[in-house]
């Protein structure tokens, strides 16, 4: 059986740690046997090691791409990989408030934001957050269990172009296909086709990647912050 490269990352991690394989699985709440195993690695599985495991990089992980850990080990290093962890590094809001939108009424993200003072369902406001440029809420399940249906999610809108896109990111995309405009919340990778397509991947296993065209994407925003839907009354 070829081997899953997300178990052989996973077993490499152990060793760099100098953990047994038993305590990862311990503390990770998961079976005995899970990391020898090289079948596919469910959703529900990996949410449970990254819980475990805060500092474990997630894109590393999935991707193999970016450090083994989110804190670098030293400044130099922090430097370097400014972009990997930028989400971590952005200014402050000193508001700390953040419009929440009706994208729906919108129609799409790039009308949203040609006239930001419209369509505001609320405001969401919390103390020292990244600088975003808005929020709304989540549809659908492609990036389940990380976020589900009703999540709200909080951007910075940057310009679709592969100088300011950083791969292995999760970004909130408005695109064009066959003539059908389409919301998504995705990580982007880059994309097998050239630099003129970028391939957006779900973190739900059932729903396939996607490449599409830059010349497709409408409006694009990095996301920089989550916020869970516990019940929506």
């Amino acid at each position: 059986m070829t081997p899953n490269k997300i178990k052989v990352r996973l077993r490499e991690f152990v060793k760099a740690k100098g953990l047994s394989v038993n305590q990862f699985e311990k503390r990770s709440g998961l079976a005995h046997g899970y990391l020898a195993y090289n079948g596919s690695s469910s959703a529900d599985k990996l949410e449970k090691i990254f819980n475990a495991f805060p500092a474990l990089n997630r894109n590393w992980v999935l991707f193999g791409e970016g450090p083994m850990d989110m804190v670098p080990r030293d400044e130099e290093f922090a430097r370097s990989q400014v972009e990997l962890v930028g989400r971590s590094q952005a200014p402050l809001q000193e508001t700390g408030t953040i419009n929440l939108y009706d994208i729906e009424a919108a129609a799409n993200l790039k009308s949203l934001m040609a006239d930001p003072n419209r369509n505001i369902l609320g405001q969401i406001v919390i103390p020292n957050i990244p600088k975003c440029d808005g929020a709304v809420y989540v549809r659908g399940d492609s990036m389940y269990p990380l976020l589900k249906s009703g999540d709200i999610v909080a951007f910075k809108m940057v310009n679709p172009d592969l100088r300011e896109i950083i791969f292995g990111e999760m970004y909130i995309v408005s695109f064009d296909m066959n003539s059908d405009e389409y919301l998504a919340v995705k990580y982007i990778k880059k994309s097998d086709k050239g630099d003129d397509h970028v391939c957006l991947v779900s973190y739900n296993t059932n729903h396939a990647p996607k490449d599409i065209p830059l010349s497709a994407i409408r409006a694009i925003g990095l996301v920089k912050l989550t916020i869970r839907m516990n019940t929506m009354v």
